[in-house]
């Protein structure tokens, strides 16, 4: 991906069209931010990610009304 927007804002048919220069942002803005990084940055993000998702505490969910819910109904 890195490479296909380097390529991309480097082309000369690239120009700049309103529509294009929001795109051409977005590229640059993606570009700055993930320059530098390697696969193994990437992993370890994902993973403070993931564990971030797990320790979580888990939502309280009120199963009675549910269950009361479901035992009227023959399905």
């Amino acid at each position: 991906m890195k490479d296909l927007a380097l390529k991309k804002l480097k082309s000369k048919s690239f120009q700049r069209t309103s529509q294009n220069l929001k795109y051409r942002r977005i590229l640059i803005k993606y570009l700055r931010k993930y320059k530098n990084r390697t696969k193994h940055d990437i992993i370890v993000s994902n993973q403070k990610r993931l564990n971030q998702i797990e320790s979580m505490p888990p939502q309280n969910t009120d199963d009675s009304k549910a269950s009361e819910f479901y035992n009227g109904y023959n399905f």
